[in-house]
């Protein structure tokens, strides 16, 4: 089921997308989809990037994604 108003879409099952998922009005405010990776960003820079590859990482933060990433697979609670 797929219900579209003035102000909401509701799905029922899944929902897919090519690349973005983006902030009306906002255009540098967005969900980004590629292979095996997800980006939000706001504001321009990108805040959160989830990466599954040999090392699974989140990295928080363009400018500082380098000196903050987690290898969640060897994280230890």
């Amino acid at each position: 089921e797929m219900r579209i108003t003035s102000n909401e879409v509701v799905i029922q099952n899944d929902l897919q997308v090519g690349e973005h998922i983006e902030h009306v009005g906002d255009t540098n405010t967005r969900i980004k989809f590629e292979d095996d990776k997800i980006t939000l960003r706001a504001g321009g820079v990108d805040m959160i990037t989830l990466t599954e590859d040999s090392t699974d990482t989140i990295a928080f933060g363009a400018s500082i994604s380098s000196h903050i990433i987690r290898n969640i697979n060897n994280f230890n609670r």
